[in-house]
């Protein structure tokens, strides 16, 4: 409808970097938020599927827009450290998700990877 407001995007996001470099390596710390989007009810909208509690019609077009959901989502940390090792190649350590937060964002039945942790080589020629 008229003035609506388009289905998950966000109202505001947020995001900043902090980054220290030194004498052969380097660390970077940065967070991220997304406040205030809509986004379908997806658990009711399963529930009621399940249950048949709904006609098809219901669960389809307009019906939709009784499953609306607001959503606020929640803080998100990555890091990145690197290492300058000889010869060249860097020592690569990073860390996604470190407040290791699962639920909450796109909608409530999605589950995001939890913390993630990577260490690599690389390497140039």
């Amino acid at each position: 409808r008229a003035g609506d407001r388009m289905l998950e995007v966000p109202a505001l996001t947020l995001s900043g970097t902090a980054a220290y470099q030194a004498d052969g390596w380097t660390a970077a710390l940065t967070g991220y938020r997304a406040f205030d989007w809509i986004n379908y009810d997806r658990l009711a909208l399963a529930r009621d599927f399940q249950s048949r509690t709904r006609s098809a019609e219901e669960l389809v077009g307009a019906g939709l827009r009784g499953y609306w959901h607001r959503y606020d989502g929640v803080p998100r940390l990555n890091t990145t450290v690197t290492l300058d090792l000889p010869r060249g190649t860097v020592l690569v350590l990073t860390g996604d998700n470190l407040l290791d937060r699962q639920q909450g964002e796109p909608d409530n039945i999605t589950i995001v990877p939890g913390r993630t942790l990577m260490f690599g080589l690389r390497a140039a020629f």
